[in-house]
């Protein structure tokens, strides 16, 4: 076999037939070049598969894994199990990367010695881009303590697998299989085992906002994930001794419970399916009660007990806030299909 190369990119692929030639030509046109790309086709029912095909009969080092429909987690993971590379890096079928990304962070990597290298990324929506986390440091480096607390945080940075060149020694725990927000629930436990990360804010990774999308949905099962892949990462902090500088784990709970119903009472269109959904939160959250009035802020805090004691009304309430919400209404209609 021949030597592996520096670096295996995976690509998740599932009927994104109208941006995937983008997201191939964006890694073969890579200036770094030691690369493998694992095109891993997750039962496509478009012309995914094909394109997938295609790309991998002119460039040998892009393979092509077809599978039945499994989901994003199960998929990722077939990826990880299959790559030859000791860094490892995610792209999705419906992004796109500029030139200098896998160069950049390969050089971040090897100059720091770190196990994480992290860059900067931008939503792209049809007509408006906006960049990530613009603020902070050009160049950071950040020791294990940092490493957790700002990935507790999840701003500096982000629970999610695109935006960093990992060493495949980190990724010790599989994404969890059948559940959305996958990289949030494993990012936390990836990061446990890395002692140096590199940041830049310099962004080259294009995330693309689409309607449908797990970030742009409706569906009350998402919204309902999302805090159980929250209530996931402070079980495993909390097992091995991490203290958060910053905001509780209690309060992290409650503002992801009132913000995950919020949602899903603003964007369900069958009122029982929402009460359900709002049920199964305020079940989840009872050993985080009551919570601590200041630290949630006041209007936070209202909408709890709300949530709490009037489950009904709470969904009422914030979907007449939604008539006024008209900034949010500009960008759904941005959103690319």
């Amino acid at each position: 076999m021949s030597q592996p190369p520096k670096i295996s990119i995976i690509m998740p692929v599932y009927n994104t037939q109208q941006y995937l030639p983008q997201a191939i030509d964006s890694i073969i046109s890579q200036t770094f070049t030691d690369w493998e790309l694992l095109l891993l086709d997750d039962g496509s029912t478009d012309r995914s598969g094909k394109i997938c095909d295609d790309y991998a009969a002119k460039d040998s080092r892009i393979r092509v894994i077809h599978k039945s429909n499994t989901g994003l987690a199960d998929t990722c993971n077939l990826g990880i199990a299959n790559a030859r590379a000791e860094l490892l890096g995610f792209v999705d079928a419906d992004d796109w990367i500029e030139p200098k990304m896998f160069q950049t962070l390969y050089e971040d990597i090897t100059r720091e010695n770190a196990q994480v290298a992290i860059c900067g990324y931008i939503y792209e929506w049809r007509h408006l881009s906006k960049l990530r986390n613009k603020d902070v440091e050009p160049v950071s480096v950040y020791n294990r303590q940092q490493i957790l607390q700002l990935t507790y945080d999840d701003k500096k940075i982000q629970s999610i697998r695109c935006d960093k060149l990992w060493h495949k020694s980190v990724a010790t725990v599989p994404f969890p299989k059948g559940y959305f927000y996958e990289d949030f629930a494993t990012t936390i436990k990836w990061m446990a085992n890395v002692k140096k990360v590199v940041h830049r804010t310099t962004p080259f990774y294009h995330y693309r906002m689409r309607k449908g999308s797990i970030v742009n949905d409706s569906l009350p099962s998402h919204r309902y994930h999302y805090l159980l892949a929250e209530l996931g990462r402070i079980d495993f902090l909390r097992s091995i001794g991490f203290v958060p500088e910053s905001e509780s784990f209690s309060s992290r709970v409650l503002h992801t419970a009132v913000t995950a119903a919020k949602l899903i009472a603003r964007t369900s269109s069958d009122r029982a399916t929402a009460l359900e959904y709002i049920s199964k939160i305020v079940k989840a959250i009872r050993p985080y009660l009551p919570g601590d009035k200041k630290e949630l802020g006041r209007k936070t805090y209202s909408r709890l007990e709300k949530l709490l004691t009037h489950p009904s009304w709470f969904i009422t309430s914030v979907r007449f806030s939604r008539l006024f919400m008209f900034g949010s209404r500009r960008k759904e209609k941005q959103l690319f299909d």
